[in-house]
């Protein structure tokens, strides 16, 4: 499970059980970390519904909004 969230002005994915995961945005709604590449995905509407995680060897691994 990963959890988005700001930190200090800053948005995180927190990670259990203590990892915290600086993002940087490179675009709308993408951002780059040491987990790899994030794409925060949204509905028609524009609300965020979940999130696709790219690696080296990931592409599109999706963790969607409970």
């Amino acid at each position: 499970m990963l959890v988005a969230a700001v930190d200090q002005g800053a948005l995180v994915l927190r990670r259990r059980p203590d990892t915290v995961i600086r993002l940087t945005a490179i675009g709308p709604d993408k951002f780059r970390g040491s987990i790899g590449t994030v794409t925060f995905l949204r509905t028609a509407s524009g609300t965020v519904d979940s999130l696709s995680v790219n690696q080296d060897r990931v592409w599109d691994l999706r963790f969607t909004k409970k």
